[in-house]
């Protein structure tokens, strides 16, 4: 099925894109208040993938769940 095949390799291509971006470390980010997808590591090891949504975006979403500690989000777990 070509078409399937397309989709599974522009979703390969976006996830190699996505593992190849510059680390940052946490406190040194300054994020991006538009959507988008994040990976949260420790050392090489993928330990959180996640998706902002909605008006705050990725700011919001790594200041109010995962750094303030809310509903216990992965940097608490990692």
């Amino acid at each position: 099925m070509p078409e399937i095949d397309q989709v599974l390799g522009a979703i390969a291509a976006d996830v190699r894109a996505t593992l190849a971006a510059p680390t940052i470390q946490i406190g040194a980010a300054s994020p991006s208040p538009t959507t988008g997808v994040y990976i949260l590591s420790v050392g090489d090891e993928v330990m959180y993938v996640g998706e902002a949504k909605g008006g705050g975006g990725l700011r919001d979403r790594l200041i109010n769940k995962h750094l303030s500690g809310d509903d216990k989000h992965a940097i608490q777990r990692a």
